[in-house]
């Protein structure tokens, strides 16, 4: 649908430039995107105008700013600012710190554990190539 038949759908949008408006607000706070053709000409969906109706029916109320926010940010995240991304990787990288010395406690503890076990078997296979029957085997040549 073109702007002019938003305008006639949406109760509370009178003119092409609020309409305008809205559609750049809720392209820069959102992120939200609308189809256009190769003439640069916007084509909204269904969507788009029960979206636009929020808007007019809660800017009131809300204000404008929060109208588009909470009409046109179902489903979407919005955007994060670079200082919420980078503190959001920081976060990743100390937990990721953690569970890498976790890992390698766990893994110390692994070895220990085996060591400990194969040299319990070597110990084992001492006795056991002491005793005279085994001793007399081994001398064998065949």
């Amino acid at each position: 649908m073109d702007f002019k038949t938003v305008i006639q759908k949406v109760n509370g949008l009178n003119s092409p430039t609020t309409l305008k408006r809205w559609r750049k607000m809720a392209e820069d706070l959102v992120g939200a995107t609308f189809k256009k053709d190769s003439g640069n000409i916007y084509h909204f969906t269904p969507e788009d105008i029960v979206n636009f109706q929020k808007v007019a029916d809660t800017k009131a109320e809300k204000g404008l700013e929060s109208a588009i926010l909470h009409a046109f940010s179902k489903g979407r995240e919005p955007p994060l600012s670079l200082n919420e991304r980078i503190s959001l990787l920081e976060n990743h990288i100390t937990d990721l710190q953690k569970e890498t010395i976790s890992q390698n406690k766990q893994n110390q503890s692994l070895i220990a554990n085996y060591n400990y076990r194969l040299n319990r078997l070597y110990e084992r296979v001492d006795l056991i190539e002491e005793q005279p029957k085994i001793k007399k085997l081994l001398s064998k040549k065949y």
